[in-house]
């Protein structure tokens, strides 16, 4: 139960900061709810050339990944799962020293996200 609860919190998260992005696109002077001052700023980090690695947003990649590991879960494949969560979790430590030692800023929903991906190892 809590997997399922998790993916779902993983996907909306990842929804929102696609949707942040679209909108910062689309209007430089958008400021998204996750944007406290100039050193908590998840646009900054969204809007960075960081923000968008093998051809996608991050965003995106974050959507298809929660897709597959429902598709996992679903499939009742633990091996999948646990290896695909292996990856995402040791690149999101790639991305979390980006966000703080080149982006130098905090993002509060790519460390929500970074904390929901870690959480999936104790469900």
């Amino acid at each position: 139960m809590f997997y399922l609860v998790f993916l779902v919190i993983g996907f909306l998260l990842s929804l929102y900061s696609l949707l942040v992005s679209i909108n910062f696109e689309r209007d430089k002077n958008y400021v998204a709810f996750c944007d406290f001052r100039s050193g908590i700023s998840c646009t900054k980090a969204f809007s960075s050339r960081f923000g968008a690695l093998f051809g996608f947003k991050n965003s995106v990649l974050g959507l298809f990944f929660y897709v597959v590991l429902f598709i996992f879960y679903f499939f009742n494949d633990f091996f999948s799962s646990l290896m695909l969560l292996v990856f995402v979790n040791l690149f999101d430590l790639f991305l979390a020293y980006i966000l703080f030692f080149k982006i130098r800023t905090i993002c509060v929903v790519c460390i929500c996200i970074y904390v929901v991906n870690v959480f999936f190892f104790y469900y």
